[in-house]
């Protein structure tokens, strides 16, 4: 799978007007969402691999349409990612693996926040919740991070959860019996702190690896999480832990 390394915002911007701009002006940032009435100053949702991706022959590099560049990397990489860190941290490998999420969330959606507003002229949080958060996925989806489902249902009570089918890390671990996916959940804590411009944690509390049906995160305020965390690893069921996180509210 591609893995994203991050570029500055003035390169971001360059790099749309040179691959999405479709001849209409640019649009200044508005106050308000309005309908346009002639073309879209850029094109939305490149699904194509051909459009998406592009391939530098020369330096050996490939971007994406968006200007960042990609390192591919195959599951063998995250399995050797994970074993070093278990040989060198021990039991912190997984603080790490998460703290590598979140710091990748965290600057992956300030740049997405810089295209949604360029793309759209209005800023992000005028936009539909759902085209943001689908908008920020599916290049996600397409470089093999898998499929998810973010379901906010429960924001009242103060979390988030999310579910991912075919994880990258499940693929490359396989059938280890623990919840493996920390570094998703770092990707969603981070990434859900810069939405909500509140400090967030995430943790994993099912797991392909484990065997369970499909991987799923909790996404709420530190202390929570660390409350779901004592209940995942003192054996509890999803759930009773979505059961005991519904009934403390947000408190």
């Amino acid at each position: 799978m591609p893995l994203q390394l991050s570029r500055t915002v003035d390169h971001l911007r360059d790099s749309m007007n040179a691959n999405l701009r479709t001849g209409a002006e640019p649009l200044a940032v508005r106050t308000h969402v309005r309908g346009e009435l002639g073309p879209p100053a850029y094109c939305h949702a490149h699904f194509s691999v051909d459009d998406f991706y592009r391939h530098d022959c020369a330096s050996g590099a490939i971007r994406n349409v968006y200007g960042q560049r990609l390192l591919l990397a195959s599951g063998a990489f995250l399995a050797a990612l994970t074993e070093s860190l278990l040989t060198i941290l021990g039991s912190e490998a997984v603080t790490s693996l998460n703290r590598i999420g979140r710091q990748w969330g965290e600057s992956d959606f300030d740049l997405f926040k810089a295209r949604m507003e360029e793309e759209y002229g209005v800023p992000l949080g005028d936009l539909d919740l759902s085209l943001v958060l689908e908008s920020w996925w599916w290049p996600k989806r397409a470089q093999g991070w898998g499929n998810w489902q973010c379901d906010l249902s429960r924001r009242k009570e103060g979390f988030v959860s999310i579910d991912v089918e075919n994880s990258a890390v499940v693929a490359a671990l396989g059938r280890t019996g623990y919840c493996e996916c920390h570094l998703y959940a770092g990707l969603f804590a981070g990434a859900m702190t810069r939405l909500t411009s509140r400090s967030l944690d995430g943790v994993e509390i099912s797991c392909a690896a484990r065997g369970d049906e499909r991987c799923r995160f909790i996404v709420a305020a530190p202390a929570r999480i660390e409350m779901v965390r004592g209940l995942r690893d003192g054996g509890a069921s999803t759930a009773e832990i979505l059961r005991r996180l519904t009934a403390t509210g947000s408190h």
